[in-house]
């Protein structure tokens, strides 16, 4: 049974593709498989022997201060578990980034924390993909921003972003003045029946005008002629 039990837990840890620690906290005593060398390009071999120094010796020195304070605040029961995304200096000089979880085992009888055990997770991928997604996101609000037509997002007829060039266009000072307000209230009462008839349809999925005119109305209560262009995006159905 114990034998069972034993390959049944190995191999869940191989099928998840973690490297496994465990760490005597009073002694420094530390323990790691070869998937936790491995994420760093080396092997168990080439970095024994092997300790809690080992971790900060492999360990971007940015990311240590706060995996510290992730580990105090564990220590002092703040958290159920250690959490905290690290980067780990690979073997041909680039940086990994891990997913460092674990959990205190084992307390003393004043409270204090003995043995730890956790895991690494390589999310190398993930960190690329959202820096690539910021990235991408930096490169159309800088594009927005930059443009030199109004532009609005309206979600249930309700302004939730205006550009710059909105806001000087009519008149307002910041983008927290027209957040909240509604659609129609840039849009001149001659002309609202027909741009609420516009929207309206739109929402329903009728046929209306992508682009078209209207008199619009600035904060001060200025006419100015508008052409507006629109279009509709699925966001969160």
């Amino acid at each position: 049974a114990l034998r069972k039990e034993r390959h049944r837990l190995a191999g869940i840890i191989e099928g998840t593709d973690v490297g496994t620690w465990e760490w005597n906290i009073a002694t420094g005593e530390t323990v790691f498989n070869q998937r936790w060398a491995n994420i760093m390009g080396r092997t168990l071999e080439e970095i024994s022997p092997v300790s809690i120094a080992t971790w900060t010796e492999y360990a971007h020195p940015d990311d240590l201060a706060r995996s510290d304070e992730a580990l105090k605040r564990h220590f002092r029961g703040e958290t159920d578990h250690y959490v905290c995304e690290t980067r780990m200096r690979h073997k041909d000089g680039s940086w990994v980034w891990v997913l460092d979880r674990g959990k205190v085992i084992d307390w003393s009888g004043d409270g204090k924390p003995l043995v730890m055990y956790g895991t690494h997770q390589d999310i190398t991928e993930r960190k690329r993909s959202e820096e690539a997604l910021r990235e991408s996101e930096e490169r159309y609000r800088v594009a927005i921003e930059s443009s030199n037509d109004a532009v609005a997002i309206v979600q249930d007829f309700t302004h939730v972003y205006v550009n710059p060039r909105f806001l000087e266009i009519f008149g307002y000072a910041s983008l927290e003045e027209v957040a909240g307000t509604g659609q129609y209230t840039i849009v001149h009462p001659d002309d609202r029946d027909k741009v609420v008839g516009y929207a309206r349809a739109r929402q329903k999925g009728e046929g209306v005008p992508a682009r078209y005119e209207f008199k619009g109305i600035r904060k001060d209560g200025a006419p100015v002629d508008i052409e507006v262009s629109v279009n509709t995006i699925m966001y969160r159905g």
